[in-house]
């Protein structure tokens, strides 16, 4: 598994960007720490979602 937020994260080395995550027990984690982060009315990190806007919980 391939985390959307950081790997469209440009900020990111290239190593953290592409990180696999192996386990969904630590995942799930990691994707709360980013939907935490998230304010309501932001883009969803995935490009096949377009401009598709999703609140905090609806991501």
């Amino acid at each position: 598994m391939i985390c959307p937020f950081c790997v469209l994260d440009c900020s990111l080395p290239v190593g953290e960007r592409m990180g696999q995550w192996i386990s969904h027990d630590l995942f799930v984690p990691h994707l709360v720490l980013h939907i935490d982060d998230i304010d309501d009315g932001k883009f969803c990190p995935v490009p096949s979602c377009g401009s598709t806007v999703f609140s905090k919980y609806g991501i």
